[in-house]
């Protein structure tokens, strides 16, 4: 089986660093926590940074090495509260981008 997203890296040029914290599902976490990768299953998994966010305006930057065929990412925010899932995409205060067009709004899907 071809791996969802084997590989993303956090941009340590950053102001504030942040690194990838917590896991659920087949992903784990390496290089102190600028990079996670995906194991060989295509099922959802998720990854959360460390540093919390309340206001202002943020800019992340994502290197993706491996993306194979029809697979998707998603990246998104989500409230610190709500707990770590495989499909958080799902969540009521999750908001974010996929690929093939979609935007998940309250954990809904909207496409466009």
């Amino acid at each position: 089986m071809a791996t969802l997203i084997h590989k993303i890296s956090i941009n340590e040029n950053s102001l504030i660093i942040d690194v990838f914290d917590r896991t659920d599902g087949n992903i784990r976490i390496e290089d102190n926590g600028r990079v996670i990768i995906h194991d060989q299953s295509v099922h959802d998994s998720a990854a959360r940074g460390r540093c919390e966010y309340s206001s202002g305006q943020h800019r992340f930057r994502f290197k993706i090495e491996q993306l194979d065929g029809n697979k998707w990412a998603f990246f998104g925010i989500v409230s610190k509260n709500a707990a770590i899932q495989r499909q958080s995409y799902y969540t009521l205060t999750t908001y974010g981008w996929a690929g093939r067009n979609q935007v998940y709004l309250n954990g809904v899907q909207n496409i466009g």
